[in-house]
């Protein structure tokens, strides 16, 4: 399951401008879990209800004040390995306004631990 350009905004970064107001970040989510019992049954119970993985998400995202993308990048993967089925994490955040010549961009991989 992937959600793509998640867009929120948040209070994020090291510098004095950046503490005091939101910025844009684009967020893409990905999930590893077998999909095939939902995809057979057709019951939410055997996939993630990603409307509630977004809310929550969005909610961390707009009410932390985290310095560091790669902070969110973490809290982000708990969100989402907190689902039992979900067994592999993929997680980038962009912080599209940042830089003048290119997007910042970080990228974490997580597995649920044995």
């Amino acid at each position: 399951i992937i959600l793509n350009n998640l867009t929120v905004e948040a209070v994020i970064g090291t510098l004095p401008q950046e503490r005091q107001q939101q910025q844009k970040l684009i967020l893409n989510i990905e999930m590893e879990l077998d999909l095939q019992p939902a995809g057979e049954s057709d019951d939410l119970q055997y996939s993630v209800n990603y409307q509630e993985i977004e809310e929550r998400i969005i909610h961390l995202a707009q009410s932390s004040q985290f310095f560091l993308l790669e902070k969110l990048a973490e809290e982000t993967a708990k969100i989402c390995l907190s689902y039992p089925l979900v067994q592999v994490t993929t997680i980038s955040i962009a912080k599209p306004a940042a830089l003048c010549h290119s997007t910042p961009t970080v990228k974490i991989i997580r597995r649920r631990k044995a």
